[in-house]
């Protein structure tokens, strides 16, 4: 299913379910999005430049949104929003931002490419929570099957967030081959997590400023 970013949550949704508004100077909509989508005071330049969208249309400078869900055709400015967005921008009697809105201090941006090639298991490692567990299926070789007999959240360990650490358990037959794979998708180097640490400390991730490094 082909999925769009939405301009004022910088959320996935499905395409079928897009929903396209014409934002033009003068209009109620405008003088909406200028008043609830404003960047907060203490946003981190980067970030600032990244939810900019002022070079697509100079209408929009000082409006945090996704430059990915603005789309510009026969000069008319179009920002795709889902519906709780859209409901809450277009009722004139709220004044709050939008739950979901990026300005609602929920932005998210992107991490540099260098850091792309992250498997999950890096990037849990450097989660201040872990709010879900993984099941990968590996296809193939001697043979492969998963039966759930129950909820497959009852499967799982009760408890993740306080145990303080990413464990990995590979279940079932495997080739050698598949085997060695398998844990290249687990390999943690440490190299890279105190890379991308750092970069989330320094000036791109307020919730890691106080974070201290840990020998282990």
């Amino acid at each position: 299913m082909a999925e769009l970013v939405y301009g004022v949550c910088d959320c996935l949704h499905p395409a079928a379910r897009d929903k396209a508004v014409c934002v033009r100077a003068g209009f109620s909509i405008l003088d909406a999005m200028k008043a609830r989508l404003k960047p907060p005071p203490d946003l981190p330049d980067s970030l600032h430049a990244y939810y900019d969208a002022s070079d697509l249309n100079p209408m929009l400078n000082d409006v945090m949104l996704s430059p990915q869900g603005i789309s510009i055709f026969d000069s008319q400015v179009k920002v795709q929003m889902c519906t709780p967005c859209r409901k809450s921008i277009t009722d004139k009697q709220c004044k709050n931002i939008p739950m979901f809105a990026i300005a609602n201090e929920l932005y998210i941006s992107q991490l540099p490419s260098k850091f792309n090639d992250s498997p999950s298991v890096e990037n849990a490692m450097l989660n201040l929570a872990q709010p879900m567990h993984y099941i990968s299926v590996v296809q193939g070789g001697k043979h492969s099957s998963l039966f759930f007999r129950a909820d497959p959240a009852q499967m799982l360990p009760v408890d993740i967030a306080t145990e303080g650490s990413v464990g990995v358990t590979l279940v079932g037959s495997m080739t050698p081959m598949q085997k060695a794979v398998a844990c290249t998708r687990y390999d943690v180097r440490i190299s890279r997590v105190n890379e991308q640490l750092t970069w989330y400390r320094y000036d791109n991730n307020r919730l890691y400023f106080d974070i201290a490094e840990n020998s282990n």
